[in-house]
């Protein structure tokens, strides 16, 4: 079964998984999770994922950004994937759901407008930030702020950075590691950093966290920051 499937558009991040919508017996799910990659949850009678979404036994029901249904359930009992054809409508499905919508044309998902911003019509300049590291604006200024720290590796300290970006290519969002030495002159940190690790955290806020860790022992001498743009 494939988890992920990126978008043809590379917009959004595709991120499937299964529901054992049956409550009352949860035998199946070792069955299922066995040497299998692909999430699975448990419905409960307090979480109602079926009759929430009016779900019935083998449906797909596909959501955008807002978990709201896009498409009719697309039904595996009656649209069988071992047929090729089967397949490539329910992939086609699931990659027209990962292309951005941006009605106002300012670089910002409507998704992401309709949730913090109560509706369109704020420009990029002012919200290009928030909306590339996942952050909620408020009037408390930004969070998910990029953090550093040092670890020390055989005795040596190493300098570590560690930030949130957009989850797929957002329609060519970039969120470049920069450092300069003395805030004068940026380059570009691969020079310096490299990344060691890429997680998803599964927390709504369509992001995922990159960690970047100093090549050689930390100096304790120069600055970094994420550069946002296209």
């Amino acid at each position: 079964m494939f988890t992920e499937l990126q978008s043809e558009q590379n917009d959004y991040n595709i991120e499937i998984l299964g529901v054992n919508w049956n409550r009352s017996d949860v035998s199946s799910n070792e069955l299922m999770t066995t040497e299998n990659d692909l999430p699975w949850l448990q419905d409960t009678f307090e979480a109602n994922i079926q009759g929430a979404f009016g779900a019935t036994y083998r449906d797909v029901v596909i959501l955008d950004a807002l978990n709201r249904p896009i498409d009719p359930p697309f039904n595996l009992t009656a649209n069988d994937l071992a047929n090729e054809a089967t397949r490539e409508a329910l992939k086609a499905r699931l990659r027209q759901a990962a292309v951005i919508v941006d009605t106002d044309g300012d670089k910002i998902g409507d998704d992401w407008e309709e949730r913090y911003r109560s509706g369109l019509g704020e420009g990029a300049e002012e919200n290009l930030l928030e909306y590339a590291l996942g952050a909620q604006p408020n009037g408390n200024g930004r969070t998910n702020t990029p953090s550093t720290g040092t670890k020390f590796v055989d005795g040596e300290a190493v300098q570590f950075v560690t930030f949130r970006r957009r989850l797929g290519y957002a329609g060519g969002l970039n969120c470049v590691l920069q450092w300069s030495e003395n805030g004068g002159i940026w380059g570009d940190a691969r020079e310096r950093f490299e990344m060691t690790g890429v997680e998803n955290l599964y927390d709504g806020t369509g992001t995922e966290l990159v960690k970047f860790e100093a090549k050689t022992p930390a100096e304790r001498k120069g600055l970094l920051r994420v550069k946002v743009g296209f």
